[in-house]
């Protein structure tokens, strides 16, 4: 009996049992973020998986947003937001905390920072986008800004 061997000294079963954990702790720590996460072709923009957080921050079901692109589900609020942050990513591969508006099911208005990153796998470039919800902070700063303001026209 041939035994093979990896250029890792390990055989090729042990190999596959390793990817099969990573891809089980990828999955489970995909769902699990609070941060909002998709994949997304990067050539269309399809989106191709979603965890639970999106779903939740956006107002959509899974079967909604699956295969649709940010445009057919009208997400974008300014789409040169939209067209900036694409060219960027193509650019520089990668975005880090860029903020944009969103546009939930319902109609609601959501402030998102957004980091996003291209990688590719087995099949077609994609992009892997993470949106954190900043529209309570914003609105925060909104009010302190005019509280204090108010309290400055006291004194």
């Amino acid at each position: 009996m041939t035994h093979v061997i990896s250029q890792n000294g390990s055989t090729p079963g042990a190999t596959l049992d390793a990817t099969d954990q990573s891809l089980g702790w990828f999955a489970t720590l995909f769902r699990a973020s609070p941060a909002a996460i998709s994949v997304s072709t990067l050539t269309e923009g399809r989106l191709l998986e979603v965890n639970d957080s999106f779903l939740h921050l956006l107002g959509y079901t899974r079967e909604e947003v699956i295969g649709q692109t940010s445009f057919d589900l009208d997400l974008w609020i300014d789409a040169d937001t939209h067209a900036s942050l694409r060219s960027s990513i193509a650019e520089h591969r990668a975005v880090r905390d860029v903020e944009a508006q969103m546009r939930t099911k319902s109609g609601e208005h959501r402030i998102v920072l957004i980091s996003a990153e291209i990688f590719e796998s087995d099949g077609p470039p994609c992009i892997l986008a993470h949106l954190h919800d900043i529209t309570a902070r914003r609105d925060l700063e909104t009010r302190l800004r005019s509280s204090e303001e108010r309290f400055r026209t006291l004194v």
